[in-house]
């Protein structure tokens, strides 16, 4: 059957077709199946393993938007610079692994060379066999300890970290008393909350299979203020400020970092996206 001018069939219509006319006239020929058709719902349960190589918390699975990754953009642009690299050699490490957005973000805004794989970062940290890396940009799982161990491996390595956290972690004491917060990390703080999806089928904290938020691609969740946490040589944390207020860097504040603040300290960080208790 040809089609009519102008008009679009579904995938497979064709074939479900010539199986009705052969079983309409008895025929017993043989008729192929028509041809499965990923549904946007599909796609997204094929990013998210059916397990996990890790000890995983359903609650914990989020993945991170775009926009976050847009607002980073430049400062991972400077860090490759100063290291001699283009943005796409800049080696990228993402060591908490939820269904792999990430890879997928970052090399849409040129960053092709990232690691982010369904492993055991602890495991692999454990056996000193993490992959190389430039610099470490994650979004940790927030349950359990995973956030203060998190800050220590930092708080051990040379490389520079971007960490997007909660507004509450600098309140804590792991962090206020901790390694890491003595290295007095900067925050690039967004102008309202990130928006989270969780892939479909995920589960609440409380165990139940989370709704549908906007189609089939998963809940979208934006529980408190969170922003990204700096670990940054000394010699670059002192002239980033001046970097990003800088006339060369305005093009971009007035684009994707629109209303982005680079805070010094917690005090810097504006009010509504400072953690309650603060």
């Amino acid at each position: 059957m040809v089609p009519r001018p102008g008009s679009r069939e579904r995938p497979g219509s064709r074939a479900r077709k010539r199986a009705k006319l052969a079983l309409a006239h008895g025929s017993n020929e043989a008729v192929a199946a028509p041809p499965a058709v990923a549904t946007p719902r599909d796609d997204e349960r094929a990013r998210r393993p059916e397990r996990y190589a890790f000890a995983a918390c359903d609650a914990d699975h989020a993945e991170t938007p775009r926009i976050a990754y847009e607002h980073l953009a430049p400062l991972l642009a400077r860090l490759g610079a100063r290291l001699g690299k283009a943005p796409s050699e800049l080696r990228i490490y993402d060591p908490y692994y939820c269904a792999g957005s990430v890879v997928r973000h970052l090399r849409e805004l040129g960053f092709s060379s990232v690691h982010n794989a369904n492993e055991d970062f602890y495991a692999r940290a454990r056996a000193r066999d993490l992959p190389p890396f430039d610099v470490l940009v994650t979004n940790p799982p927030y349950t359990s300890d995973h956030v203060e161990r998190l800050l220590a491996f930092c708080a051990a390595v040379a490389q520079p970290c971007c960490l997007l956290l909660p507004s509450y972690v600098y309140t804590k004491p792991y962090y206020a008393s901790g390694p890491f917060g003595a290295l007095r990390p900067l925050f690039l703080v967004p102008p309202c909350r990130y928006k989270y999806r969780s892939p479909p089928g995920a589960s609440n904290a409380a165990g139940a299979v989370r709704k549908s938020g906007s189609g089939s691609s998963g809940q979208v969740t934006a529980p408190f203020p969170s922003f990204w946490y700096l670990k940054l040589p000394e010699a670059e944390r002192e002239t980033v400020d001046g970097w990003w207020r800088a006339d060369t860097l305005l093009g971009a504040r007035q684009g994707a970092c629109a209303g982005c603040v680079l805070a010094r300290s917690p005090d810097e960080v504006p009010h509504a996206m400072r953690d309650a208790a603060d």
